[in-house]
């Protein structure tokens, strides 16, 4: 779990800020072109360039950004990031987002035109706060992804201090600066504007690192000022390529070891669910943390797992014909039909007042189920019944969708005790029953197949809510019915 956690951070720190930055006055242009230039830094180390070109044509406004990173020990680059966005805009609104991205050996491309359907995106559009201001989710550019954001003023605020230059930081804090925060699940991010509205520097942090952007406006400002840099100031031109000393160089050597593979939509997802303070057991849904278009990602994804699993079990699926599938075969079949229960979202199911304000036993069952124990993955083949003691305020639902919703919490990982409550809980929300009970019985392979090897050995549980627990006759009653 740690491991997940810590993939990505380095690459994540660099690129976030990098994947968005676009930066115009706020004033509107017609039939003209700007360049911009910022500088970045990676704690006190200049790291890179992020150069931005707007075209505005009448109505429509075209932007061209170019970011370039690179991290160097001892002349070996650690870290080489390049990435390159189109934008055209129209109005407040983005009509298409194209880039190129590319992150040490791996290779990212987007072609999006996200107003389609009448809806009016953006990209993190630091260089017009109004566009910001009116956007819940911001697309960030290197994935096409929608990010939720909030952006929360905060008032007059010095500039960053890069590398703790008393000097520098003395001139930067003379130039007055309107400080705003970007809160968003990849990393709450500060950006800085002059009174004019326009964008000066950006910073954000994560695991003790700190990213800074400044722009040529700020570094020309501090340049221009009676006092001299100094020589080791970490935006002289000669540090750029300079030798990360051997502490830095340790540190970042061994988080490039953990940190080089890029954020997998795994990672994604389990980043919304941390967020979000969602629980993701094995049976668990988290179908609504995944986006559309993910599940087929994400399948993806299992199936390079699995090859991996495969290959490390020394099976040759080159040659060997029975397994050059199996991959494939495997991670559709645990995303789309036996694990279908985490992944998807829970079967349409209509309640109906109970007009006739039924008030006796029902019971449904034996209903077929199939499910796998969360210990080893191992199939569980079973039945369960289901007595239901409805009131006037119940509610009603039709005889399949008992199944339906018994075979939706069963498709998961599972361990039985768990997976009647589940179901138990699942029910009452939906019929708000005077009485519930739930009956399954089952054979399980990890035992049978493995282990003890035990074949005839069964489990048999139950849950009884509500009047089934007080009511010791209705309880015999629904007992007696299911076992005869």
């Amino acid at each position: 779990m740690q491991k997940n956690l810590r993939k990505g951070r380095l690459a994540g720190l660099l690129t976030k800020a990098a994947a968005g930055l676009c930066f115009v006055f706020a004033a509107p242009l017609v039939n003209a072109s700007t360049a911009l230039n910022f500088h970045v830094w990676l704690d006190d180390r200049q790291v890179g360039t992020h150069q931005v070109r707007i075209d505005q044509q009448g109505s429509t406004l075209k932007v061209q950004t170019d970011v370039k990173m690179r991290i160097r020990a001892l002349f070996i680059d650690l870290f080489n990031y390049q990435h390159t966005a189109y934008e055209e805009w129209s109005g407040n609104c983005l009509q298409r987002l194209t880039s190129e991205t590319k992150s040490n050996s791996k290779r990212f491309s987007v072609d999006k035109r996200p107003n389609t359907q009448g809806t009016c995106a953006a990209t993190f559009a630091y260089w017009d706060l109004n566009k910001m201001r009116a956007q819940t989710e911001l697309l960030n550019s290197q994935t096409g992804e929608a990010v939720a954001v909030d952006l929360v003023p905060l008032g007059p605020r010095a500039l960053p201090s890069i590398g703790r230059q008393a000097d520098a930081a003395d001139q930067a804090d003379a130039i007055p600066a309107q400080a705003y925060l970007l809160k968003n699940e990849l990393g709450d991010i500060t950006l800085w504007y002059s009174q004019d509205q326009r964008w000066l520097a950006l910073e954000t942090k994560t695991r003790g690192r700190t990213l800074t952007y400044l722009s040529d406006a700020v570094l020309n400002k501090v340049a221009t000022s009676t006092q001299p840099l100094p020589k080791h100031c970490p935006w002289h031109k000669s540090n750029l390529d300079q030798e990360i000393p051997e502490l830095l160089m340790n540190t970042i050597v061994e988080q490039s070891k953990l940190e080089r593979q890029e954020e997998t939509v795994a990672d994604r997802i389990r980043r919304r669910l941390e967020a979000a303070g969602h629980r993701y057991h094995a049976n668990d849904n988290i179908s609504a943390f995944i986006k559309e278009g993910e599940l087929e990602q994400l399948q993806a994804e299992v199936e390079e797992k699995m090859q991996g699993v495969l290959e490390a079990m020394v099976i040759d699926t080159d040659s060997d014909h029975n397994t050059q599938e199996t991959a494939r075969r495997v991670a559709k079949m645990y995303l789309r039909e036996v694990f279908a229960g985490r992944f998807e979202p829970a079967p349409a199911v209509t309640e109906f007042p109970n007009v006739s304000q039924l008030n006796e036993l029902m019971i449904v069952g034996p209903i077929t189920v199939r499910s796998a124990c969360s210990h080893h993955l191992c199939p569980i083949f079973g039945r369960v019944w289901i007595g239901v003691l409805p009131d006037a305020n119940s509610d009603l639902i039709g005889l399949s969708k008992f199944a339906r919703l018994t075979h939706w919490v069963m498709s998961r990982p599972q361990i039985q005790e768990e997976a009647i409550d589940q179901l138990a809980n699942l029910l009452e929300e939906k019929l708000n029953p005077e009485g519930l009970a739930v009956v399954m019985e089952a054979d399980h392979h990890c035992m049978q197949w493995r282990g003890i090897k035990d074949m005839d050995s069964k489990m048999v549980n139950s849950v009884m809510r509500g009047s089934f627990l007080t009511d010791a006759s209705l309880r015999r009653e629904f007992l007696s019915l299911r076992s005869g």
